[in-house]
């Protein structure tokens, strides 16, 4: 299922939050608690910068959220599946399912 950025309407799999660059991308041998955190903050990052959570960067660098814009996606109805649905990107890829 996939998850929409809320700036451009770009579609990334919702998988993809379990391997953000710089956040979870190649953890292993954490406990289930110490990745919750970090699960917690790709999302955080996804709905601050939507696709611009994704680029690599190097340490440090600050993030700016995503400035590409699309005519073809309702950002409307992605901005408040958002607001509903909060921290929950399962319940979001299946709303976008539904409605876009």
């Amino acid at each position: 299922m996939d998850l929409h950025c809320r700036f451009c309407g770009e579609p990334i799999d919702a998988d993809e939050l379990h391997d953000m660059p710089g956040v979870t991308s190649g953890l292993s041998g954490w406990s289930q608690e110490m990745y919750a955190g970090l699960y917690s903050e790709a999302v955080r990052q996804w709905r601050e910068f939507g696709c611009n959570a994704f680029s690599d960067r190097p340490r440090g660098f600050k993030l700016v959220p995503c400035s590409r814009h699309s005519l073809k996606t309702d950002l409307a109805i992605v901005t408040a599946v958002y607001e509903v649905l909060g921290d929950d990107m399962d319940a979001a890829a299946a709303a976008f399912e539904d409605f876009l």
